[in-house]
């Protein structure tokens, strides 16, 4: 993780996550497919949680504008698409259907069978996920965990700049500038 993190500090989005693979190939049998997925699942639950968050902090922002009830059905409207995206994920066949006509057309023919097995190689990290209920709590769990304990960390951080903030409003905001940080804009 910790690797994963010192790569991810300073690479836009933190893409430097993805060197993790690497080194979970060196000291694991996985292979260099599985580990990347876990690692791009991982991410994508990151992504998940701050965007929660994030809808959480702009209905909390919005809510003092004189057009509230537009602003919180166009967030529930973002937040059950949010929802739909992240467990579509989780069903095999959602992404074959959405895969299938990009693998055959924009696959070339050379690579078919590489991609092929790549998405098996996926399919079983999935599923291994999947079928592990108390997994994916545990790992939900202890992102949101992570999560909460670096926005800890900035909220102390604000006030040791004698910023007066509240502690609430500053956790459902702080996603919204993690998110906007990580945007690979330059």
């Amino acid at each position: 993780w910790l690797i994963g993190f010192y790569f991810g500090s300073f690479t836009p989005g933190k893409i430097g996550d993805f060197t993790r693979p690497l080194w979970i190939v060196k000291k694991t049998t996985l292979s260099f497919t599985a580990s990347f997925f876990t690692v791009f699942l991982e991410r994508l639950l990151d992504i998940f949680i701050l965007v929660s968050l994030s809808l959480v902090g702009i209905t909390l922002f919005f809510g003092k504008i004189d057009d509230s009830e537009l602003m919180g059905q166009i967030l529930f409207f973002l937040f059950v698409i949010l929802l739909f995206l992240f467990f579509s994920i989780y069903n095999k066949s959602t992404i074959s259907s959405i895969a299938k006509p990009m693998y055959k057309y924009l696959i070339p023919l050379h690579l078919k069978r590489r991609v092929k097995n790549t998405s098996e190689d996926f399919f079983s990290v999935l599923n291994e996920v999947i079928n592990q209920r108390y997994t994916r709590i545990i790992l939900f769990l202890l992102t949101l965990f992570s999560w909460l304990t670096i926005f800890f960390q900035m909220y102390l951080l604000s006030l040791s700049f004698h910023l007066n903030i509240h502690y609430l409003p500053f956790l459902f905001i702080a996603p919204l500038i993690l998110l906007a940080e990580s945007l690979p804009i330059s």
